[in-house]
């Protein structure tokens, strides 16, 4: 991928800092599909059996036993499980164990709605891959990525196959290879969200192998190129990114990021661990 800041360091920094953007957290409103009359029934009241829904619960005037056609969903409303941006924000620091704890109830009561447009299913099956995928389960993520791929209306399998993957290479591969895995998928062919992470796990990677220059600019990939990736992977980026300016004296301009990325994900951890240093850097 060719340089995306010519400008160096500076000019990197200074279009990061414009492309911050906040995001706070709003009362929970429990998932519901919206049916073709208007008609709304949460999610996990539903199952899918015979090829069509089924009311498995009493919930909001619908009752047990009833059963819709599948094709009278017009799209699912109410607001994203909690849960789900806390378990990215796990996965993103590699804590996959605690990650699936927070997504298996979630994928559960959310499977309903998997083919549904605007279903919460598809993110916490993603992020369950990933958290598979780093966990060294390779045939949960296997079956993830195929159940995605079922559910998503494009053809073929699903992109985040690919990248958990690139996730499950183990240390014994070459340096290149694993940062090239990651690399490979920071596309505008493919969806912002796979490249967000994707530019977000490649600069882990650079950092660890001691590339500073190179992981600095991978992190602000994130939010500048692909600002639609996921407020969760902005922020952790942006953390990353703060880190290594903090190491150069750059403070005002790090206090900058952790203040974005702990706003972005507040009630993570990734927004708790930026809210400490904002303090520590006060």
């Amino acid at each position: 991928m060719k340089n995306l800041f010519p400008t160096g360091w500076s000019g990197a920094l200074s279009f990061a800092l414009l492309s911050l953007a906040g995001s706070s957290l709003q009362a929970q409103e429990s998932p519901r599909i919206v049916f073709s009359n208007g008609r709304g029934i949460p999610v996990d009241a539903l199952a899918i059996e015979g090829g069509k829904f089924v009311v498995k619960k009493d919930a909001d005037g619908a009752v047990s036993g009833q059963s819709l056609p599948l094709g009278a969903a017009s799209h699912v409303s109410g607001e994203k499980p909690a849960a789900i941006n806390q378990a990215i924000a796990l996965v993103l620091t590699e804590k996959p164990k605690e990650a699936l704890e927070l997504l298996e109830p979630v994928l559960a009561a959310q499977k309903a709605s998997a083919a549904v447009p605007g279903n919460y299913w598809v993110e916490a099956a993603r992020a369950a891959l990933y958290a598979n995928s780093l966990y060294n389960e390779p045939a949960k993520a296997e079956a993830l990525g195929k159940a995605i791929s079922d559910a998503t209306p494009a053809q073929g399998n699903d992109p985040s196959i690919r990248l958990g993957k690139a996730m499950a290479l183990p240390r014994s591969v070459k340096s290149t290879d694993r940062i090239g895995a990651f690399g490979d998928l920071v596309s505008d062919d493919l969806p912002a969200e796979i490249s967000a992470i994707a530019s977000y796990f490649r600069g882990k990677l650079q950092q660890t192998y001691e590339k500073e220059p190179e992981a600095f600019e991978s992190f602000l990939t994130v939010g500048c190129i692909y600002p639609t990736g996921g407020i969760i992977t902005t922020s952790a980026a942006e953390l990353s990114a703060a880190e290594i300016l903090n190491k150069r004296n750059r403070r005002d301009e790090a206090l900058a990021l952790l203040t974005s990325a702990a706003r972005g994900a507040k009630g993570t951890a990734i927004g708790d661990e930026a809210a400490k240093r904002v303090e520590s850097l006060k």
